[in-house]
């Protein structure tokens, strides 16, 4: 005879224990997964908290970097100009120079009376009355530049 089927407490016992051991899996596994979560949770924390700290040293830094680019632009320009204008002007002979010095005058002087005329509808045009902007070669080969106006040039 089979004790073991007679017995109605083994069968018990054996239909409770899948029941606790499917328990205690379940529990393990959601244990696990808490886990798993909180570390995530906390390691995207981490992760935020390491972002925003370079953020916050990386815009100073940039902006740092672009002023001393910007004004390492700005030096080389200038330094180019300067030296290109006084390079230029240690070369230019002398008529040259006069050409542009008259040149200039006059290129102002027709931009003042066309801005001037814009203002005052109605008049003559400014070609027509600066004929006296322009120089006649045959006469005088190199026109003294108008006293007042313009750089000087050395």
């Amino acid at each position: 005879m089979n004790d073991h089927s007679s017995d109605p407490t083994h069968n018990q016992h054996s239909d409770e224990q899948p029941e606790t051991a499917e328990a205690k899996t379940s529990s393990r596994t959601e244990e696990a997964f808490r886990d798993l979560t909180d570390a995530a949770r906390k390691a995207f924390d981490a992760g935020m908290s390491d972002a925003r700290e370079a953020a916050d040293s990386f815009v100073p830094r940039a902006r740092e970097e672009f002023e001393k680019g910007t004004h390492d632009v700005a030096y080389a320009f200038a330094y180019v100009g300067a030296f290109g204008a006084a390079l230029l002007d240690e070369i230019t002979p002398g008529s040259v120079r006069s050409g542009f010095e008259t040149g200039a005058a006059a290129g102002r002087r027709a931009a003042t009376e066309s801005a001037r005329k814009k203002e005052e509808p109605g008049e003559e045009s400014p070609q027509a009355s600066d004929e006296s902007d322009t120089v006649n070669t045959e006469d005088s080969p190199s026109p003294e530049p108008p006293q007042g106006e313009g750089p000087e040039l050395a």
